[in-house]
């Protein structure tokens, strides 16, 4: 059981509850709808469920996907909700009535990985080795060569409306619409457990298998790495600048400074108050606040560099799966190993 109460809790300031749901198992994720006005769930048994956020009041439960609900996501515009599992299948829901408008089907690999087109009615999604690309307007599919191994992330490129990236064991692809081979590959002989771009596009990082973060700068592919984390790095979180970059890998969030010549021989910020691993990583949206979430059950909001002591913390009974914020900022939802979640009002 996470212990509670140390020195560090206390001084923080508590945050303040809004409504809490138990969703009786583990939660792979949340995702609120561009307005803010919905919450969306996927739990570990099967369930994808949606809240009314503001009330906390339950408005649709379905048991989606055999064995598990790994991901949801809102369309840009909440026109569309898609869900995805360990069943291999990709539900597209109408994103106001929740009615579903078709299903698309992975095969027997469990689709991890689901990303909407900005501005576009196309969904990019990754199970096993594979890449497909849905359109949504005539329900063709583009599937993309198989990688070497499975895929670990996938993004689309900022400011691209035909780009995107994968990550896989041996490095990052980047990859256009219309195109059967990646039009670049960034080789990297290791096992990458995620992608995540600046907000700026200028940089690239990945958390690694071998307790590192490695990481390159665009558009030239110079390559870095931050070695030395005590575990597999799997929680990464940018600010909205693309300035700092926020890392797990320990019981401590460190923030590495990408600003002037960037963090290459540079001393990070280390934060200290959770008692076991950092278990997941969330920048405010348009603000400076990151919140964090470890496998003691806590969750802490800071507000680095200017200040290393929490600003806000919560004790909770249980690792802690998922963070996300709403689009404006002022509400962090928390999801638990257990299955509970939790929304905070932030100031």
């Amino acid at each position: 059981m996470p212990r509670q109460n140390t020195t560090i809790s206390v001084s923080a300031k508590p945050l303040k509850a809004l409504w809490s749901a138990d969703l009786e198992d583990y939660v792979n994720d949340i995702a609120f709808s561009p307005d803010a006005a919905r919450l969306v769930t996927a739990a570990a048994n099967s369930k994808v469920t949606i809240f009314d956020t503001q009330t906390g009041q339950e408005i649709y439960s379905h048991n989606s996907h055999e064995l598990g609900a790994l991901v949801a996501e809102w369309s840009y515009d909440g026109t569309f909700l898609a869900t995805a599992g360990q069943d291999g299948k990709v539900r597209i829901l109408h994103g106001e009535t929740f009615q579903l408008l078709t299903e698309l089907d992975h095969g027997a690999d469990w689709v991890e990985h689901l990303t909407w087109a900005p501005a576009q009615r196309k969904l990019l999604t990754g199970a096993g080795k594979t890449a497909r690309l849905w359109n949504l307007d005539d329900l063709s599919v583009e599937e993309f060569p198989k990688h070497e191994s499975t895929i670990t992330g996938v993004q689309w490129v900022p400011g691209s409306k035909d780009s995107f990236a994968t990550a896989c064991y041996g490095g990052v692809r980047f990859w256009q619409i219309g195109k059967s081979e990646p039009k670049r590959h960034l080789k990297w002989k290791g096992s990458l457990l995620n992608l995540c771009f600046s907000p700026g596009g200028k940089v690239v990082a990945c958390g690694c298998q071998d307790g590192a973060v490695h990481f390159w700068t665009l558009p030239n592919g110079v390559d870095l790495e931050m070695s030395g984390y005590p575990t597999k790095v799997r929680e990464l979180a940018w600010d909205y600048q693309g300035r700092y970059l926020a890392t797990g890998g320990s019981d401590q969030p460190t923030i590495w400074d990408f600003s002037g010549k960037g963090p290459e021989g540079s001393k990070p910020t280390m934060l200290s108050g959770h008692e076991s691993f950092v278990s997941f990583l969330s920048y405010q949206p348009r603000g400076t606040v990151l919140a964090s979430g470890g496998f003691d059950g806590r969750v802490f909001l800071w507000n680095p560099p200017k200040q290393k002591a929490p600003a806000g913390h919560a004790s909770l009974n249980s690792p802690v799966s998922k963070l996300r914020w709403s689009p404006d900022g002022k509400v962090l939802v928390s999801g638990l190993a257990t299955g509970e979640i939790h929304l905070w009002s932030i100031p």
